[in-house]
């Protein structure tokens, strides 16, 4: 038999079907390839090779064909043990983060079992749904609302909207409408189940306030200050003002995806840095003792998929403030949020 010449092998692996790597049915020239089943990426340190798997929201165990910690939407599938893979039928679904099963896509290049609405919806009932969305409207939409006041310009604008994204803002749509802010009032006994129920519910049924601004050093704004996304920017920000006498401002555009798993698994799939995607975020010197942090985030189907196929990413929709909510024009509406709090200045970080 005559064989196509010019193409190598690197490696080859067969799995069981819960993913456990066969006995010598593996082999890899040279350095590993990390990643295999299902996509994802090995972590062969901790219990050897093939056995330990990230998947974002949780790590999963081949061997056991389980996850090692519960799964954060088990009050939406209460009939599966919380640490389960794929629906515990490995052969008709894959599991896409560690969160739901999901249809196996026949061609990996279109959302075939990857609709993005799909996480967004489960967090959402999993949140108490539409009758939890109807009591906290009334408890969060406490504050003052103005048709004409600018919202913050993110890191990209065209005219009439605004984005927190600067490459995704056209390739998703991830615009807002740059003007009309909900100004809202703090709330001290803040509920994250309730308060995350209550903004996905304004993105899924395209109600309430499209942008919303949340008050210096708030409750809200401060559930912010450890988020991983602030760790990035300042970070940056000690770096721009390394060495300098006169401290200066900056603002760019982070990415939250790598710290949303870490978030809600260690916070909560409720926390609000759960859902923070990319986002604009201003750094500004008060004073050489401390800075003023604000993060511009636009919540959209496309930031509520943290685990999208790269190769196509999910189209999100620009509110039509013409027409009416019940019109169903704006269900999945993308909206935004600005916190802002002040942090101290590291000194020796500036060093």
């Amino acid at each position: 038999m005559k064989y196509a010449t010019g193409i190598n092998v690197s490696s080859t692996k067969d799995y069981n079907p819960f993913g456990m790597l066969l006995v010598g049915r593996n082999w890899s020239a040279g350095s590993e390839y990390k990643y295999g089943f299902n996509g994802k990426e090995s972590d062969d340190e901790v219990t050897g090779d093939g056995n330990f798997q990230d998947y974002g929201f949780r790590v999963y165990n081949t061997r056991l064909g389980r996850f090692i910690s519960v799964d954060p939407l088990t009050i939406k599938y209460s009939y599966w043990t919380p640490y389960q893979f794929a629906g515990n039928m490995p052969i008709k679904y894959i599991d896409l983060d560690g969160l739901e099963p999901a249809n196996n896509p026949k061609d990996p290049a279109n959302q075939d079992g990857r609709n993005p609405t799909e996480t967004i919806n489960s967090i959402f009932e999993g949140s108490g749904g539409q009758k939890n969305y109807m009591k906290n409207f009334a408890i969060y939409m406490k504050g003052t609302y103005d048709a004409t006041a600018p919202t913050r310009a993110g890191i990209s604008d065209k005219p009439g909207y605004t984005s927190d994204s600067k490459d995704g803002a056209d390739k998703g749509n991830l615009w807002v409408n740059n003007t009309g802010v909900f100004k809202a009032n703090d709330y001290p006994n803040i509920d994250s189940r309730d308060f995350s129920n209550f903004l996905l519910g304004n993105m899924i049924n395209g109600t309430g306030p499209e942008n919303i601004e949340f008050p210096l050093n708030g409750t809200v704004s401060n559930y912010m200050k450890g988020a991983g996304i602030v760790n990035d920017a300042m970070a940056s920000w000690y770096s721009l003002n390394k060495g300098r006498s006169t401290l200066v401002g900056g603002e760019a555009e982070f990415s939250g995806n790598k710290h949303m798993p870490g978030a809600a698994i260690n916070k909560g799939i409720f926390h609000p840095e759960s859902f923070v995607g990319s986002a604009t975020v201003m750094i500004n010197p008060i004073n050489n003792k401390e800075v003023m942090v604000k993060i511009f985030n636009v919540t959209s189907i496309t930031s509520g998929d943290p685990f999208k196929m790269p190769w196509k990413t999910p189209t999100s929709i620009v509110r039509d403030p013409s027409k009416p909510s019940s019109s169903g024009a704006n269900n999945y509406g993308n909206i935004s949020q600005l916190y802002q709090f002040t942090m101290p200045i590291d000194a020796a970080s500036l060093k």
